[in-house]
């Protein structure tokens, strides 16, 4: 997962994260913290102009 980890504030697409939680049969919730602890956010479609 950590080389998901990209410089800049966005968290990996809805993709990746959807995949890593049926490939290890993790709850969303806690790859979302995972990801959150490093700084990352989710980037929602242009509302947050922000997370470029």
């Amino acid at each position: 997962m950590e080389a998901l980890i990209v410089p800049g504030a966005k968290m990996p697409t809805f993709a990746i994260r959807k995949d890593f939680q049926e490939r290890y049969c993790v709850d969303r919730r806690h790859i979302y913290d995972y990801f959150h602890s490093r700084g990352l956010r989710v980037a929602k479609e242009d509302k947050h102009t922000n997370l470029k």
